[in-house]
């Protein structure tokens, strides 16, 4: 007779519980993975945020070199010519037509204190055709504004635009240059804030421009013709990294040939270089990075300039710096005197 067999041990062992070491493994090798994919996902962020920020500027660049190339290829000169402002001084020394609107570059020295913010640096400003029933002229410009929003500081690109049937066109072409570029004017005509519907708000992220006028052979214009007035005789003047289309200006055709481009007169081209960043960055900074004055005054160092300018936010600010670009054109224009 065969005995009951008893399962009940089957398989029954002494099951030892984890040690201490064993879990603190496990724990070292989680913490391990989980650096790991820290790590994986941050550069992933990194690298997204990088091209996110470079697809951003170089968007921003486009729209606005795009911009302003069509609307200074639009350039019209008036019946009487163009009669420019000065970069320094009053006009009556060497202007003897005080009709129509300026061609200028301003290469200014100081600052413009406006009421929605200051202005710094190059701008730019031109009369010029636009699309409607009359083909119409308005006075057009750039600069940047460096505006406050809450307890930041934003630099924004502005756009200066003043048709002739505004009924205050004519505060747009006074007969004393201090008159033309002032804070008072920028404020009415390009305030950029928002009681004002945003009005002359261009573009984001635009830290600088700088514009500098060129030559039939390419070179930057530097100085003025000796013009006469009158009895008054205005001598060879340093247009100082400006450009004024009445005062005209003269270069070198050969190594020892000079020739003088009367007024009015456009130079045959313009450089435009912009200073762009992005918004994520900007954002997380609140210094502000104005042009100083010794930065803007020198066509001949127009490049060093502007990179020293770049070198100075890269050195008080290394992630900033690390993420602005300068992008360039060169615009040529199609009235220009050759």
């Amino acid at each position: 007779m065969s005995m009951p067999r008893d399962f009940s041990r089957f398989g029954d062992s002494k099951r030892g519980a984890f040690t201490l070491l064993e879990i603190l493994l496990a724990l070292a090798l989680l913490v391990i993975i989980i650096a790991l994919l820290t790590t994986a996902y941050m550069q992933v962020d990194r690298v997204v945020a990088s091209a996110t920020a470079q697809r951003e500027r170089n968007q921003t660049a486009r729209a606005v070199i795009s911009w302003i190339t069509r609307e200074l290829q639009q350039i019209e000169e008036t019946p009487n010519g163009f009669r420019t402002v000065a970069v320094a001084g009053n006009r009556s020394d060497y202007v003897t037509n005080t009709s129509g609107q300026p061609f200028l570059i301003r290469a200014d020295s100081g600052t413009l204190s406006g009421a929605n913010g200051d202005i710094y640096g190059n701008s730019i400003y031109w009369p010029g055709t636009f699309s409607d029933t009359n083909n119409s002229v308005a006075m057009l410009g750039y600069f940047v504004r460096w505006i406050q929003e809450d307890e930041t500081i934003r630099p924004v690109l502005c756009r200066l635009f003043v048709p002739n049937s505004d009924t205050n066109f004519s505060q747009i072409v006074p007969t004393n240059s201090n008159a033309w570029l002032t804070s008072t004017l920028l404020d009415q005509f390009a305030p950029a804030n928002q009681a004002n519907q945003f009005k002359g708000w261009f573009a984001d992220n635009v830290l600088a421009i700088w514009v500098r006028a060129l030559d039939p052979n390419g070179n930057p214009i530097t100085v003025a013709p000796n013009i006469t007035n009158g009895t008054n005789m205005v001598t060879s003047t340093n247009l100082n990294g400006g450009f004024d289309s009445f005062r005209g200006y003269q270069y070198l055709s050969t190594p020892t040939t000079t020739n003088k481009i009367f007024p009015p007169a456009l130079p045959a081209s313009v450089e435009l270089a912009l200073v762009i960043g992005d918004s994520r960055t900007l954002k997380q900074n609140t210094n502000t990075y104005p042009i100083s004055a010794n930065l803007v005054t020198n066509a001949s160092n127009f490049w060093t300039n502007i990179q020293t300018y770049v070198n100075q936010i890269q050195t008080n600010n290394p992630k900033l710096g690390q993420n602005l670009r300068i992008y360039s054109t060169r615009i040529y224009l199609p009235r220009s005197s050759r």
